[in-house]
């Protein structure tokens, strides 16, 4: 048992990352026991969240008609109620966002810039699209393509994927001073705001729920889960998560396929 969680704590809701923990990656489907099973969490009186490294465009209308009461969305940048109220907010600064527009314009150079509907890229010749860094939108969603800067600029952007060279990288952590800067590939650069992870926006949701985190479940697959983990009163990971995370966990369910997300439910008898 977690040393902060007391023997009289109860589960009184249940948050669960998207990717590989409730949506199974091969078939890109969530089980539809799952889908039964939220529903009955909800009927319960036992709150259900949703916290993905997805912005609101890619929660798709097959995820969205399950019902939720709240939303961790972009590794905790966005956090929206049950109404899709904002509730949490932490973009990259809007002058860092001028900054590199500036630049962008002085010396070309492909940017994936991740907002909370959109997903924009500055370039439709195929060097970038190539890499898969588009989401998969629906009808009716915005295409995420640029006609001018001014789409960008006083938008929030949550996230940068930056496309070019480490010569570089001295410029950009001059201008995202109090940004996380990670190289991920010679050509790739990810810039994100100084954060928490996962943790901010579900702080928010428990809060405005008025639910201890010793009451939350948590289920999740990767090092993006793993403070979530830790930080939950009681969690499961799935079974090909990192060792550090299964170690970090209560309990290693199944995979998504093979009813994992029931049976975590099932070994905390909820």
């Amino acid at each position: 048992m977690k040393l902060f969680r007391k023997n009289h704590d109860r589960i009184r809701a249940v948050m669960t990352d998207i990717d590989g923990t409730l949506v199974d990656i091969e078939s890109a489907a969530i089980p539809d026991e799952a889908v039964s099973a939220l529903k009955k969490l909800r009927k319960k009186g036992i709150k259900t969240y949703i916290c993905t490294g997805r912005n609101r465009a890619e929660i798709d209308s097959g995820i969205r008609s399950i019902g939720w009461d709240g939303m961790v969305l972009i590794n905790g940048r966005l956090a929206l109620d049950e109404n899709g109220e904002v509730i949490w907010n932490q973009p990259i600064r809007p002058d860092q966002i001028s900054g590199l527009l500036e630049m962008i314009r002085t010396d070309y150079f492909p940017v994936c810039f991740v907002c909370a509907d959109q997903i924009f890229l500055n370039n439709r010749d195929g060097s970038v699209e190539q890499l898969g860094v588009e989401p998969s939108l629906e009808e009716g969603q915005m295409d995420p393509r640029i006609t001018s800067f001014d789409e960008i600029d006083g938008l929030d952007v949550y996230s940068l994927a930056v496309y070019a060279g480490s010569e570089r990288d001295e410029s950009f952590r001059a201008l995202f001073d109090d940004t996380n800067i990670e190289r991920l590939t010679e050509g790739v650069l990810s810039v994100d705001p100084d954060y928490n992870g996962k943790i901010d926006g579900a702080r928010a949701l428990l809060k405005n729920d008025s639910i201890p985190r010793t009451a939350l479940l948590y289920l999740g697959d990767g090092e993006h889960d793993l403070r979530m983990i830790e930080y939950s009163g009681f969690s499961a990971a799935m079974p090909e998560s990192p060792e550090k995370v299964r170690q970090a966990a209560d309990f290693v369910t199944d995979k998504p396929a093979q009813g994992g997300f029931v049976n975590a439910l099932r070994h905390f008898k909820i």
